[in-house]
């Protein structure tokens, strides 16, 4: 299956319309981010030092999602021009924790401030009640694809009950008339083939 005749197309050629609309709305194409000398990623992690405190490199790699050599890679450059500074972790002292300097927080109070500046200027194009339709949206997306621990919810087995078999007709016809644009005829097809399932059951097999 290729690019062109996967079902879900329209929906994933619209995300990524949106991906570059936004990435070119807040200035991420741009050589540095804000017009500053620090690129995206680099800026990510100034913010992440300035706002946690007792940072080790393995939070930042799990928690913005990097490959662990660049992570390293980074912080030894943030280290060169006097942003970072390490030292000991009070909770593990085979690690070190990582800290920006006064240097750091210096160069990261301008890039803070032009972010801050930015979005405001991007809300103040649209009207009270658009604003909070665009900030609404956003919050509905962020709710959707962040990741969360799935709950332990135990598993447990029991016997076929009534309208069971209308859940899973229902879900199936569905799932594939949202997926592949089947028609009602699949969902005939499944309440069919439960039905004759039903019929034949033996719990006792």
């Amino acid at each position: 299956m290729t690019i062109h005749d996967h079902p879900g197309k329209e929906r994933i050629d619209t995300v990524r319309a949106f991906n570059r609309f936004y990435t070119r709305q807040i200035g991420l194409l741009d050589e540095g981010l804000l017009k500053s000398p620090f690129s995206l990623t680099e800026a990510r992690v100034l913010y992440e030092l300035a706002h946690r405190d007792g940072l080790v490199a393995s939070d930042l790699v799990r928690d913005l999602g990097l490959d662990p050599g660049y992570v390293s890679r980074l912080l030894k450059k943030f280290e060169e021009r006097g942003l970072v500074e390490r030292e000991a972790s009070e909770a593990d002292a085979r690690r070190s924790s990582i800290a920006l300097t006064p240097a750091g927080r210096q160069a990261f109070a301008p890039l803070n401030q032009d972010s801050h500046d930015q979005v405001r200027a991007l809300l103040d194009r649209l009207p009270p009640v658009n604003q909070e339709r665009l900030v609404k949206a956003m919050r509905t997306v962020q709710d959707l694809l962040e990741e969360r621990p799935e709950p332990k919810v135990p598993y447990i087995l029991r016997p076929l009950q009534v309208g069971d078999i209308g859940w899973v007709t229902r879900r199936q016809g569905m799932l594939y008339t949202e997926e592949y644009g089947w028609d009602g005829t699949y969902e005939a097809l499944v309440a069919e083939i439960l039905a004759e399932f039903v019929k034949k059951f033996d719990a006792q097999w």
